[in-house]
């Protein structure tokens, strides 16, 4: 079975059904927050017969969201991020009809790095890079130039929704 093709920003399987997803980026300097993001994301080609497995119960394994330094624009063909730089393992949890999944970048991570990019990896996704499949992807813009006083939490949201 071929999976469905899923287009910019997860408009996908029929004229009836869609796929959509949101990422939101909340940034936190010494408690205080300083940033608060929400934006579209891109799902990958491979995404949306996964996400709709996950949302019928299949166990998929851990997911988990990676940042990168990459900054080219993200594509339903991708299938890594450009240049990851750390993962996380993602807390998973059902939000109303949307699936939700997060993970907190600690102040001491990642510290003098530039996160440009962030994409969830799933279905065989461990915590080293390129193991996983990518499912969905976005860039951080503008990036965020880590400090160690800093914490990065990020947000990721989907759903069907029937037109």
């Amino acid at each position: 079975m071929s999976e469905p093709h899923a287009s910019v920003y997860g408009r996908l399987l029929d004229a009836r059904v869609t796929c959509c997803g949101r990422v939101s980026i909340i940034v936190r300097e010494n408690t205080r927050l300083v940033r608060y993001d929400v934006r579209k994301n891109i799902l990958t080609t491979a995404a949306p017969l996964r996400f709709a497995r996950a949302i019928a119960g299949d166990d998929l394994g851990t997911p988990y969201i990676a940042v990168g330094d990459g900054t080219t624009q993200p594509s339903p063909s991708d299938t890594a991020l450009e240049n990851e730089l750390g993962r996380w393992v993602a807390a998973r949890e059902a939000a109303g009809g949307a699936t939700r999944l997060t993970t907190l970048i600690a102040p001491l991570e990642l510290v003098g790095e530039t996160l440009a990019e962030a994409g969830v990896f799933w279905d065989g996704a461990g915590a080293g890079a390129g193991s996983g499949i990518l499912m969905a992807r976005t860039l951080i813009n503008p990036p965020i130039d880590k400090t160690a006083q800093m914490s990065v939490q990020i947000i990721w949201e989907w759903g069907f929704v029937v037109e």
